[in-house]
């Protein structure tokens, strides 16, 4: 073959675009320099795929409409996670009565509920980062995308309380509803704690499928709820702490009134603790069983592979 044939042209300008790297283009208008720079420092194969799609509004509506559809998951199990944080109320004029006397409040503890995806082991599910996963991200995302979800998702269940969280979105004909240990010492706990004594909780008769982490023994429950309780609460006043008392930005000093009253909390857990067990079998103060509301169906950590596809 000519080296001068035009398939010979071909072939060598082919293999000089395979080994050749490609000049970096100048910098577009109105885009800094540092930040088209990194852009063009990642491999030539991944500029495009790390861009953003920016046409997705200027698709068809029943497009659009397919694609909402499709990122609605068809089923899940959604772990119901009520939390305590703790607010400081140092600084405040805020009273608490205590052994008859009123006192000065040094925090107040609030209830709080969201919802995590779990896997059919019973972890979190995380994302490819290792970023816990949020759910229900499209209803904040535009009012198509959350109308749309929310006929994906039609029941809920929420804390009955101001600023408790939002509702937890569900479909009760498909999705499973998880109730940790902490969850259910801790809408037992809100339930003793006021008065008089309430549903806290919302939406709890929608539920259809409800799974439990599977005991070994009463004990053993016991134990783990106990040091869960115990270290979060422990690292809450560490955080809280670290900010009213520590460094540059600290504002008070750390006294007697404050240690007082992490003691008397320490104390109060510590009468729940001896009566969790009844939180270990009540949920919003129902027993959970097999039969309990019509078409409930109880299940146990770890589920089988299959178990979404029933």
């Amino acid at each position: 073959m000519a080296s001068n044939s035009p398939l010979a042209l071909a072939l060598a300008m082919s293999s000089m675009a395979l080994t050749t790297t490609p000049p970096t283009p100048p910098c577009p208008p109105n885009r800094p320099n540092s930040t088209w720079a990194q852009h063009m420092s990642l491999p030539l194969d991944c500029r495009y795929n790390a861009s953003r799609f920016t046409l997705f509004p200027k698709l068809p509506p029943e497009v659009r409409g397919i694609i909402w559809k499709f990122s609605c998951s068809p089923a899940e199990i959604i772990s119901v996670e009520v939390i305590r944080p703790i607010i400081s109320e140092k600084g405040t004029n805020k009273k608490k009565k205590v052994d008859g006397q009123m006192i000065r409040r040094q925090f107040s503890i609030k209830y709080k509920a969201f919802g995590i995806p779990l896997t059919l082991g019973g972890t979190y599910v995380t994302r490819l980062d290792g970023i816990q996963f949020v759910r229900s991200g499209q209803l904040g995302a535009c009012k198509e995308s959350r109308a749309i979800y929310l006929k994906a998702k039609p029941n809920f269940v929420r804390l009955f309380k101001q600023n408790g969280g939002g509702n937890i979105w569900f479909n009760a004909d498909i999705d499973t509803i998880a109730i940790p240990r902490r969850t259910r010492f801790n809408l037992n706990q809100l339930r003793q704690r006021r008065r008089p004594k309430m549903v806290f909780f919302r939406g709890f008769e929608n539920i259809r499928r409800v799974v439990f982490e599977k005991e070994t023994d009463e004990e053993t429950a016991l134990g783990l709820l106990g040091d869960q309780i115990a270290i979060e609460f422990a690292e809450s006043i560490v955080d809280i702490e670290e900010q009213l008392f520590e460094g540059p930005s600290a504002r008070f000093s750390k006294d007697t009134a404050w240690t007082d009253a992490v003691v008397l909390e320490q104390v109060e857990l510590g009468k729940e603790m001896k009566r969790a067990r009844e939180a270990l079998h009540k949920v919003n103060g129902t027993v959970f069983k097999e039969g309990v509301g019509e078409g409930v169906k109880m299940h146990f950590f770890p589920l089988e592979e299959n178990y979404l596809e029933d």
